[in-house]
């Protein structure tokens, strides 16, 4: 994945995504992280999209954060690498 491909915010989502799995003690940086991340931007694309289409972006964030804290803990692991599933 060439992240200086990507653009700024793209880039601060996946920061923010990293440091959401550091937070959980998760070893990938899984498509939820990134999810959440997205949906924490103020007036990021996410938002809009799911507003647009009639969603509640607060209910889609309640959702991923549970999946979130379902995920396995790894403890002693060094910095989340991005998950295979994300990767795709």
């Amino acid at each position: 994945m060439k992240i200086e491909r990507f653009t700024d915010k793209a880039r601060e989502a996946i920061s923010e995504a990293s440091e959401i799995a550091k937070q959980h003690n998760h070893g990938q940086i899984e498509v939820e992280h990134l999810l959440d991340a997205l949906l924490s931007q103020d007036g990021g694309v996410l938002q809009q999209v799911i507003q647009k289409v009639g969603g509640s972006d607060v209910a889609a964030k309640r959702l991923i954060k549970s999946e979130i804290e379902r995920m396995p803990r790894v403890y002693g692991a060094s910095e989340p690498g991005i998950s295979p599933r994300l990767r795709k």
